[in-house]
């Protein structure tokens, strides 16, 4: 049986595949990833956006799965969901700030980049 040990949201270093998707994302971009064992194996899971959305919704804690299976097993439910959270990231250029604010990148789920951030808490007010 899998046990989680750790979970959080990261800025990578370098380029990871989700493993709920298998799609590679390039250095920067935001992440989850989870620390497990199992079976006395260490391991390390990168998660995108949309397969933590869509684990969260369909999914159970004690669920297995292999690389890519979450949007191989069902796409109409993966693509809902990642359509609907481009649909809440909407850029208002009238009030974006091009410079990065450091308390925003690192606090905000749904930064977008390095210039262009959300209109969210954690950023332009």
């Amino acid at each position: 049986m899998n046990e989680m040990l750790s979970h959080k949201i990261v800025t990578t270093r370098k380029k990871h595949k989700c493993w709920g998707c298998a799609k590679e994302y390039p250095k920067g971009s935001r992440l989850g990833v989870i620390n497990s064992v199992d079976q006395g194996q260490f391991h390390v899971g990168y998660w995108c956006e949309i397969c933590r959305e869509y684990w969260d919704k369909y999914m159970s804690g004690g669920d297995e799965i292999y690389v890519g299976e979450l949007k191989d097993q069902d796409p109409e439910a993966w693509h809902r969901i990642k359509q609907a959270l481009e649909s809440e990231i909407v850029i208002d250029s009238s009030k974006v700030d091009l410079a990065p604010k450091k308390d925003h990148k690192t606090s905000c789920p749904k930064q977008i980049s390095e210039e262009y951030q959300c209109n969210c808490k954690y950023g332009i007010k």
